[in-house]
């Protein structure tokens, strides 16, 4: 039904501005050879475009997975900086810290003094 009613708005428009609409003879041809331009150089065009978007998709992909690579290679070194820096909380890798620096001599013994109140951590 709406469709009926849209028509007869459309067909009722056409008839009252026909004359406006209307082009005659070679304007009619003209707009018509327009439109088949439009649409070979639209259609011509269309392998180009998609070739180069293949192209470009490639790139974004190789990147991609470069940044893939490189966020997983981040992620492990901040996990072993995590590691070490857990270490330095105990004797044991305070001491190894200290050896690997040149710091102390193998062997000496390392001590760990907490300072804080009672109470507090």
């Amino acid at each position: 039904m709406q469709f009926d009613s849209l028509r007869s708005i459309a067909d009722s428009f056409l008839e009252h501005h026909r004359e406006k609409i209307a082009l005659h003879g070679h304007a009619a041809w003209v707009l018509r050879i327009l439109l088949a331009l439009l649409l070979a150089f639209s259609l011509g065009a269309l392998p180009v475009y998609v070739v180069h978007e293949r192209r470009r998709t490639r790139l974004l992909e190789h990147d991609l997975n470069q940044l893939i690579r490189v966020n997983q290679q981040l992620v492990n070194q901040i996990e072993r900086r995590r590691l070490q820096l857990e270490s330095l909380h105990t004797p044991e890798g305070m001491g190894k810290a200290l050896r690997d620096r040149g710091l102390i001599p193998a062997g000496a013994r390392v001590y760990s003094i907490e300072n804080g109140s009672r109470g507090e951590r």
